[in-house]
């Protein structure tokens, strides 16, 4: 629930336990805009693979392109796993927290952000930020408990902001882009891969490309998988 005092609100969501991974991973496949996520996530992939005919590079790229998507995924869902989000009410301002009592991102400004999508999901609600430049390092989206939404909403009000909301069943019909956004993360995360082997076998896998991501990926899961053990909310 939000707490207030008479120059800032907070707001707290923790998705800490394990049975909260899968839609942690959901979360994070939601976040950025859809243009990006189309080039970045699906166009590099896919085109690598055709262009994998004509020359290994790229059969190299696409391996370690989903390997790369996946420690996205695992590096946001760490963004979600104790999501502090803080109001300043003077400033018209807000700050995230870094990911396990690492202190606080820098202060975003109302001014800096163009529209604001809240994706309620049950219990939970993620928000989205859509800034001037889709590669704009600001905080990209935080969760929020979902009966806090209104609350949230009332300190984005400006008028150079526009908030959209929706709610979304992830197991209901028809399928719209959020259903396959998710769907798509799935299949390049392992479809990519698997084709990959069948064509050109294991050479791509044994690339730099491939290995680096890898390493740091599983360094980064293995952080959040201790710093959860040990650490409580704060």
């Amino acid at each position: 629930m939000a707490q207030s005092s008479s120059d800032r609100v907070v707001f707290r969501k923790f998705l800490s336990a394990p049975s909260d991974a899968p839609f942690r991973f959901v979360l994070a496949a939601l976040v950025g805009s859809d243009r990006l996520w189309a080039i970045l996530v699906v166009g590099i992939p896919v085109v690598s693979l055709l262009a994998s005919s004509v020359n290994s590079f790229f059969a190299r790229v696409a391996a370690g392109s989903s390997v790369i998507l996946a420690l996205w995924l695992v590096w946001m869902s760490h963004e979600f796993t104790y999501c502090r989000t803080t109001f300043d009410v003077n400033t018209g301002s807000f700050a995230k927290s870094k990911p396990y009592g690492g202190g606080e991102y820098p202060a975003v400004e109302l001014d800096n952000i163009d529209e604001v999508t809240i994706i309620r999901f049950g219990t939970t609600a993620l928000v989205k930020f859509g800034y001037s430049s889709s590669l704009s390092n600001n905080t990209p989206a935080v969760v929020i408990d979902n009966s806090d939404t209104s609350v949230f909403t009332s300190h984005l009000k400006h008028p150079d902001v526009e908030v959209r909301s929706r709610s979304v069943d992830l197991w209901s019909m028809p399928i719209d882009r959020i259903h396959l956004r998710i769907i798509t993360a799935s299949v390049i995360l392992i479809g990519i891969p698997v084709i990959v082997w069948l064509l050109h076998g294991a050479d791509p896998f044994k690339s730099n490309v491939v290995i680096v991501p890898l390493i740091v990926l599983i360094g980064t899961a293995i952080y959040g998988m201790i710093k959860r053990e040990r650490m409580l909310p704060p």
